[in-house]
């Protein structure tokens, strides 16, 4: 037996017949050795734990963690003691990043407790953690008791933010679950009161039956409101909630809003000062129901105004769409003879092509290619059936220049060469970058057109911005162009006719971004049909998480893969995610006395960006992309090869490559990247945006794979796979408040799975409403989830449709 096992068989001996002061000596004895093992490391980490040396225990705890100690183990005396002692921070982000500790939600989550509780900002963290948390939960039961923790610590971040729409997301998520809740019912009761979802208490029989589990606060509480909600409190019964005191900081704080809520419930008059006061809670869906309530539609501005914090309850779109429609008062027309035909773009990302015909008047917006399957190009075919040719047709308009709104542009222009092409200039020269790119990746067969006819149609291509006049045989189109955000040169439409309105958003933003501002309407904008994106419409995002945060989590996501020596690649649509990104590191390196890492743009990201180059420097935003820090990966390898460049770079560690493609295409930059990073446990990919369910990226994101084939050969999995939280698209909030805020006559939502539903483990119930549910069942209006190849008619407000198969 050598020295070390000595020492602790009898410490172990003596400690274990209460002959602690002996025991002690060896201890003390057997902390001063070297090489001790993990069973002695703990036995030493409960010995200093019980005489309160906190430092010493701090040491073997990390000691032991090093030497791949058992985390639930060694992590939860850390963390206890590392609170107790007072010691650095440091020191505790050390652990949570040192020892794959997020991997494990149960030692995780006292770590961004603790974190949090010190004024760190652990969001991101903590959304990392639920993801992880809810796949092992999907796994196997054994989990739930850690999910629904970590989901009610991710809902106190999410309210924290204002992020309420995400908070009623998560919280939605436990509510509906299909287990036993008795133990979390007074946390998840006074969450609901916070997020004004008590209503669902109401109307489901499980948390009826889980009501019966409150305290008896939560128990007053939740009885007098249920009273108010019906109609049927008394001013006796009002007056005794109104001197009660409650406890829970939720209900305090809910209390006020009650009070008036209560108070209109008996037939009392509210004060101009209890209105204001109200509204100082205006991200609350119950004040500004208060407001409309008092107001009626002089509430509709600061409906308006807070609306995207309450945009995922139906009564709140309900109402907003009541005021809206009253406010709009006015002539409808008639619209028997509309037909909106969905040639591609309906209810799937791809393809996107829509013929508007107005009292046979015809006029094509967007002609794009479809992402994945055998046919790009969208079934023009269907043009045959209704006996609609090129000559018929007044022009086609294209909104911005990702491929699947302009790469079918010229396959129509080589099939009608006099029809007209309208777009903005960025867009005509982003397509030129873009489409000639398309050659790498099909044959001319394959898209229907060759370079001589897409230069022939970058020629034919008609300039224009804000407005303008199309003709069309004893009329014309009156045509308006709103930027729409989302990338360089991308608009909304509006298109005007004998007297028939139709608005078709294309791809927007509301939110401004470094590259261009976000889109603006006008106030008093209203149309008789409004077609519109709904890309997000169905999966969750961080709908009210400002832009700047947004921006900040990036950044840290690459500063963590960086401070480890690692590197990262982000795969990026080499038109407007890829720009926004560098921009956005370039304002990093700028409170940087030296560059911390190094960023290697590939691929098409470097054509894009010298096109975004020329016009953000006519605007004075910045002097180039491609300065300070960014660097052009190709000048690197001009002389020998790719994959040298990536062996010589990469093994060197921090550096962040931006390539395209975003999905990691065979052949593209960003997958030959991919091969050398995705094995390294130290480097992580990190996905910026949309990734088709067939791609290589998608299985990465959705971690549904141990191995993955890039370039036609498999690699395994090491690298941390990420997700870059900022978007281009409207959110589903933004969506719907741009939909009732138009007032239209009917809604059509194309660019996206509409009538998906989010599902998430062992739960039953709409967790996550989606625009479409919201939209169709709280508007007294026709709303559409568009399909392919459908043609949509009016007859007498209602909506009909026909659906071509061939």
């Amino acid at each position: 037996m050598g020295r070390n096992e000595e020492l602790f068989h009898k410490a172990v001996f003596l400690e274990n017949r209460h002959r602690f002061q002996e025991a002690a000596f060896y201890y003390e004895e057997l902390a001063k050795q070297k090489d001790i093992t993990l069973d002695m490391l703990h036995a030493l980490v409960q010995y200093f734990y019980k005489i309160g040396n906190y430092e010493k225990v701090l040491s073997l705890a990390k000691e032991a963690l090093e030497k791949g100690g058992d985390l639930e183990k060694f992590v939860p005396i850390f963390v206890e003691v590392w609170r107790k002692a007072g010691s650095k921070i440091e020191e505790l982000w050390g652990v949570y990043e040192q020892y794959g500790v997020s991997k494990q939600p149960k030692v995780c989550l006292p770590i961004l407790q603790q974190l949090w509780a010190q004024g760190e900002n652990v969001y991101l963290e903590a959304v990392e953690l639920c993801e992880v948390t809810e796949r092992l939960f999907a796994e196997s039961i054994a989990y739930q008791d850690i999910y629904m923790d970590v989901i009610l610590f991710l809902i106190v971040l999410e309210i924290e933010k204002e992020n309420f729409p995400q908070a009623r997301f998560h919280l939605r998520k436990l509510l509906f679950l299909q287990s036993d809740l008795s133990n979390k019912a007074d946390e998840l009761f006074v969450c609901s009161v916070k997020l004004d979802l008590l209503e669902e208490w109401w109307k489901n029989e499980n948390l009826k039956n889980l009501s019966l589990c409150l305290c008896e606060e939560n128990w007053d509480f939740f009885l007098i409101v249920q009273k108010m909600h019906q109609r049927k409190i008394t001013k006796e019964e009002w007056q005794q909630f109104c001197q009660r005191t409650f406890v829970d900081p939720f209900l305090a704080e809910k209390q006020f809003l009650y009070m008036v809520y209560g108070k209109l419930a008996i037939g009392e008059e509210i004060s101009s000062q209890e209105i204001e006061k109200v509204k100082q809670f205006h991200t609350h869906w119950l004040a500004a129901k208060i407001v409309v309530m008092v107001d009626g539609l002089k509430g509709y501005d600061f409906l308006h105004h807070h609306f995207i914090h309450y945009a995922d309850v139906g009564e709140a779109v309900r109402i907003f769409h009541r005021l809206e429609k009253t406010r709009g008062i006015g002539k409808k027309h008639d619209l028997d003879q509309v037909t909106i035909t969905v040639l591609g773009g309906g209810e799937k990302i791809g393809g996107s092509s829509i013929l508007i015909s107005v009292k046979g008047h015809h006029i094509l917006l967007d002609a794009g290619i479809y992402l994945e399957g055998e046919n790009v190009i969208p079934n023009y075919a269907l043009l045959d059936q209704l006996n609609i040719s090129g000559h018929d047709i007044d022009a086609l308009i294209i909104t911005h220049a990702h491929i699947d709104h302009s790469a079918a542009a010229p396959y129509l222009h080589r099939k009608y060469p006099n029809m007209p092409i309208y777009a903005t200039e960025e867009t005509k020269q982003l397509m030129e970058v873009i489409l000639a790119d398309l050659f790498k990746q099909y044959r001319a067969e394959e898209i229907g057109f060759d370079e001589a006819d897409l230069y022939k149609t970058l020629e034919h291509i008609k300039c224009v911005r804000h407005s303008f006049f199309i003709p069309s045989k004893d009329d014309e189109w009156k045509v308006t162009f709103y930027y729409a955000g989302h990338i360089l040169g991308a608009v909304a439409v509006l298109l005007e006719i004998k007297g028939v309105s139709i608005f078709y958003t294309g791809d927007f933003s509301i939110t401004d971004q470094k590259t261009v501002k976000g889109m603006v309407l006008p106030s008093n904008l209203h149309v008789d049909v409004l077609i519109t994106e709904n890309t997000y419409g169905s999966l969750p995002m961080n709908a009210c998480m400002s832009r700047k945060e947004q921006e900040e989590q990036l950044i840290k996501q690459i500063k963590k893969v960086m401070d480890r020596g690692g590197n990262i690649l982000i795969p990026a649509f080499a038109l407007g995610r890829a720009q926004e990104i560098i921009l956005i590191l370039h304002e990093y390196f700028q409170s940087n006395r030296f560059f911390p890492f190094f960023v290697y743009i590939d691929g098409l990201v470097v054509e894009v960006s010298h096109i975004y180059d020329s016009y953000l420097s006519l605007e004075g935003k910045h002097v180039s992309l491609l300065t300070k820090g960014i660097w052009e990966a190709r000048s690197f390898y001009r002389q020998g090869s790719l994959e040298e460049f990536i062996e010589r770079v990469m093994s060197q560690g921090k550096n962040c490559i931006i390539a395209s493609s975003g999905m990691l295409a065979d052949g593209s930059a960003s997958s030959r990247y991919a091969e050398r990073i995705v094995s390294d446990k130290k480097s992580a990919i990190a996905f910026s945006g949309y990734v088709d369910e067939e791609s290589a990226g998608h299985s990465l994101l959705n971690h549904q794979v141990n191995m993955v084939k890039l370039n036609g050969r498999l690699y395994a999995v090491e690298a941390e796979i990420l997700s870059i939280r900022l978007s281009a698209h409207a959110s589903r909030e933004e969506v719907i408040k741009n939909a009732v805020s138009l007032n239209p006559s009917a809604v059509f939502l194309v660019h996206g799975d509409h009538e998906r539903k989010y599902s998430v483990p062992r739960s039953q119930g709409e967790v996550y409403p989606t625009a479409f549910s919201l939209l169709k069942n709280n508007m007294t209006v026709p709303v559409i989830a568009a399909k392919n190849h459908t043609v949509y008619t009016f007859l007498r407000g209602e909506v009909f449709e026909w659906r071509y198969n061939g």
